[in-house]
């Protein structure tokens, strides 16, 4: 094995542990994390690190932007101003470098397998977690589970259980769906794979089930209009995905209510408990308190409309954590409390890009589309749970915005099919950053 080869397998064992095993294992995956930074660095020195020109404006602008947001953060004595800096500096940078590397679609093939992985590890957690109710318990594989946060809830016709990694199944519900719906000749994955994706919608959708997690029960409702809308915008055929949605849901139907009855689920049970969660009063504890988290934010953002509060302050009246106290499940009101009406159009213009520039590429390039029309679905109906969870505070879950923020860039400096580099001062129409030099790659 090459060093080239040997690099990306330790790049697809580290993404694998950010889905499976997120936010634990800090110290070696720091390691690891380490170890590939010094071989991307070794090949940056080399000059083939290449970020096309829009790409780079845009994480530069946010960045700067992020930079002010922190600036006035601390100057009004924000508690968490320069803390947040990993999350909209430094990460961001780090992912930035990664974009540049990962120009082959070959390799960013390997990350939709890499994801089907993930989702079956962690659909097969979360099941094995509820399962122990029943009395099947390995100490070995209990322990390593409360590593991870587990927690699991018996209530009157339902169940909830807790993971750290059930953020990687609810990326992956309407990605799998996507997954199993491109037609084959837009396809770029083997049949196998399209075997074992089943597999993983199958574990994703008893894991939703048994989840307790409202938010998750909705992306549930929404996500196969999500990639039917999805399929439109990029102009795919509707016919097998018709026929094929009558198989696929069909089998996920059967699995879900065996699940109803193995788990002794009640439907009433978990209707009563979806609809309690959006009842911002009269409703459950913590529908209530985020009722009053949104009024408390609005309040304050109206104080300051424009550029917001800071990055890292607090609203005026609510705390909900005492360790990060700048922290809030409603994370987009929480963004316009601290950045205001600038902070959300600039940050909004940069995942708006990302979606509009993916569509464009899907219409023009069917091998393309077959990537981004799944990490697409992944990416929005992630957005839409990040609405009362704060997933992209964290590392761990930042690559659901940056991975197809990498595809395009692989299909915008055109390395896959023919390169075309010339220096800085030939490069009157160049788009694309590489190194000191600029590609005349554009499309």
């Amino acid at each position: 094995m090459s060093l080239g080869a040997a690099a990306w397998c330790l790049v697809q064992v580290f993404f694998w542990l950010m889905l499976v095993v997120p936010t634990t294992y800090q110290l070696q995956r720091g390691a690891l994390l380490a170890l590939l930074l010094m071989v991307a660095g070794i090949v940056v020195l080399r000059g083939r690190w290449t970020v096309h020109r829009d790409i780079l404006l845009l994480s530069l602008l946010t960045v700067a932007a992020s930079l002010l947001f922190m600036a006035r953060g601390a100057l009004v004595g924000g508690p968490g101003a320069l803390h947040v800096g990993t999350v909209y500096v430094l990460w961001p940078l780090l992912y930035l470098l990664f974009i540049g590397l990962l120009t082959e679609r070959e390799r960013i093939t390997a990350f939709l397998k890499t994801i089907i992985v993930g989702a079956i590890a962690a659909g097969l957690m979360g099941l094995w977690l509820v399962a122990e109710m029943l009395g099947i318990h390995v100490p070995g594989i209990s322990a390593f589970l409360e590593s991870q946060g587990a927690a699991v809830g018996l209530y009157d016709g339902y169940i909830e259980y807790a993971l750290f990694n059930i953020s990687t199944l609810i990326y992956s519900l309407p990605f799998l769906i996507a997954i199993l719906f491109v037609p084959k000749h837009h396809d770029l994955l083997e049949n196998r794979w399209r075997i074992l994706a089943g597999v993983a919608l199958c574990l994703t959708a008893v894991a939703m089930l048994v989840s307790g997690r409202r938010m998750f029960w909705l992306l549930g409702l929404i996500s196969p209009l999500l990639v039917a809308g999805l399929f439109v915008m990029t102009r795919m055929p509707l016919t097998q995905l018709i026929v094929r949605s009558a198989v696929v849901f069909g089998l996920v139907l059967a699995i879900l209510f065996s699940a109803l009855s193995a788990f002794d689920i009640r439907m009433d049970a978990l209707a009563t408990s979806f609809l309690s969660a959006f009842l911002f009063s009269g409703g459950e504890q913590s529908a209530s308190l985020r009722g009053a988290q949104f009024v408390d934010l609005m309040e304050g953002w109206i104080q300051q409309p424009v550029l917001g509060a800071g990055h890292g302050t607090t609203a005026p009246e609510i705390i909900r954590s005492v360790e990060h106290p700048w922290a809030y499940e409603l994370t987009y009101v929480a963004l316009l409390y601290q950045t205001g009406l600038l902070g959300m159009l600039i940050y909004g213009l940069a995942v708006g890009w990302t979606f509009v520039k993916a569509i464009k590429i899907a219409r023009r390039e069917p091998d393309f589309a077959a990537i981004l029309v799944p990490l697409l679905a992944g990416m929005t109906g992630f957005l839409i749970s990040n609405a009362t969870n704060p997933y992209l505070s964290k590392f761990d879950y930042l690559w659901t915005i940056f991975l197809p923020v990498a595809v395009i860039n692989a299909y915008l400096v055109g390395r896959r099919k023919r390169p075309l580099q010339v220096e800085a001062s030939n490069a009157g129409g160049g788009s694309a950053v590489r190194g000191t030099c600029i590609s005349g790659a554009n499309r």
